[in-house]
């Protein structure tokens, strides 16, 4: 019995029978005697599309090149400055002493509450502004009561002085 062109060994259910499959390539024919594999495009999308007279939109064009020219200067620019672990960990105690000032200290913070802290930054041009950072108090609090084991001591002490004891 046959499968495929290969010889098939043993039956069906038989532990170890060995049954063998040939891999077989479609071969679509082109103009010219050329052949491509089905589903790729060996003559290239473009090419294939101008042989059957479809010309490409100047419009669609354009704005291609225009995004490909803004991700290439995109690149060359810096990204965000990476926040510290320890930065983060301040954001949020400074969020939580906000949040206790106003509700109250013993008061649990709802899961997805949001609170927004204002800093003072300094640019490139050594110029001062304000810039906002929304902080999600309520997953942070969850987040260090999961990470309980492996806080210090001091971030432990940092949590329980504005009411948030970890049990």
């Amino acid at each position: 019995m046959t499968i495929g062109g290969a010889r098939q060994l043993g039956g069906r259910g038989v532990p170890g029978a060995a049954r063998t499959r040939q891999r077989r390539r479609v071969v679509v024919p082109v103009e010219g005697g050329a052949g491509h594999r089905k589903g790729g495009h060996g003559l290239g999308e473009q090419n294939l599309l101008a042989e059957i007279g479809i010309e490409e939109d100047p419009v669609l064009a354009e704005a291609a090149a225009v995004k490909k020219a803004r991700k290439a200067a995109a690149a060359g620019r810096s990204k965000k400055p990476t926040v510290s672990q320890a930065d983060r960990f301040a954001f949020g105690v400074a969020a939580l002493a906000k949040f206790a000032a106003r509700e109250g200290r013993n008061k649990p913070v709802p899961q997805s509450h949001v609170d927004v802290l204002e800093r003072v930054v300094v640019g490139p041009d050594a110029v001062e502004g304000t810039e906002t950072t929304p902080i999600k108090l309520g997953s942070w609090v969850g987040n260090q009561r999961t990470r309980r084991p492996s806080l210090s001591p001091d971030q432990i002490a940092a949590l329980a002085e504005h009411g948030l004891v970890l049990g």
